[in-house]
């Protein structure tokens, strides 16, 4: 099936030299991404509602201050990864084109399971994007074993995996926590906390303060992100990264992230407390990260017309 071209804006998809020192460059390339991203998450609903969508759809609206950075950082060409339903950006920018993506939504023979399947479960296994699994612990294996398999044959690649505050209380992420320490595999586990497994709160579902205390059970190094400030995402995700790269050692990283939407697109989201969703649109790292650019973006053209 052909598609047309993508606009030269989002022909830039690589931040993975890690070099964040013109950080202004890299704030305005996670921006086009993350508001690209936005605007196909949110249209993917509306075709839903219209019943072009069938089945559900469960999308990422509040998740873009984490997944694009990740994308954005790592090297598609040796990488691992596994993306779950909130990543669909991850998803545009790691490999394929928007037609096919929207292809798998609208289950046709232009997707990439060939209409098998619809949603987002779905990859790019070729280039080491393994299919998002409803059970996402058993992705972790999956990108442990893609990641070994690379460094077997010599190749400095790294893993990164991603888990749910729910979900992280499955056996299966367990078990790959602990090969991946005991056997030294350089896996960054991510948990995308966004406070509910569905419509179960955090404070009902562990008894630890923190996920991030998990990573002490398997010596693992535990980070603690709020992707609220993309330009800390940016540098956190990228020191993470290179030290995996360089020990060779798995690592925990809780990002605090947001659910914008419901868990999927028939989540009425009625188990949220009054004023949840106006106290997370506050912190919405889109938002946040345009009024940043255009507040940095009046100061500078204000000093320059000063100077002339």
């Amino acid at each position: 099936m052909e598609y047309t071209l993508p606009p030269d804006l989002l022909s830039n998809k690589d931040l993975s030299d890690n070099d964040l020192s013109k950080i202004d460059q890299a704030l305005l390339l996670s921006f086009t991404w993350m508001h690209f991203s936005r605007i196909v998450d949110d249209r993917i609903h509306e075709l839903f509602r219209q019943g072009l969508v069938r089945g559900t759809a469960a999308g990422g609206q509040g998740n873009e201050g984490l997944a694009i950075p990740v994308a954005l950082l790592l090297n598609k060409e040796k990488d691992v990864i596994s993306w779950t339903h909130r990543g669909l950006g991850g998803h545009l920018i790691w490999s394929g084109h928007l037609g096919k993506h929207l292809s798998q939504y609208l289950a046709n023979s232009g997707s990439p399971t060939k209409a098998r399947e619809g949603n987002v479960h779905h990859g790019d296994p070729a280039n080491r994007s393994y299919p998002m699994i409803s059970h996402l612990g058993a992705m972790c294996s999956n990108v442990i074993g893609g990641v070994d398999s690379q460094r077997r044959n010599g190749i400095n690649a790294i893993g990164v995996t991603f888990i749910g505050d729910g979900s992280s209380s499955t056996g299966d992420i367990h078990e790959s926590m602990n090969i991946a320490s005991v056997f030294n595999v350089p896996t960054v586990f991510i948990i995308e906390n966004n406070h509910y497994a569905y419509s179960t709160p955090t404070s009902e579902q562990y008894a630890c303060k923190t996920l991030v205390q998990r990573a002490s059970g398997y010596e693992m190094e535990g980070i603690s992100l709020d992707t609220s400030d993309t330009e800390e995402t940016l540098k956190v995700l990228s020191k993470a990264f290179e030290t995996v790269r360089k020990t060779g050692k798995p690592l925990l990283i809780e990002a605090q992230t947001l659910r914008l939407r419901g868990h999927s697109a028939s989540d009425t989201c009625d188990y949220l407390p009054e004023g949840q969703n106006e106290k997370w649109a506050k912190i919405d790292a889109l938002p946040r990260l345009r009024n940043r650019l255009i507040t940095e973006g009046s100061k500078k053209t204000s000093s320059v017309s000063k100077r002339s």
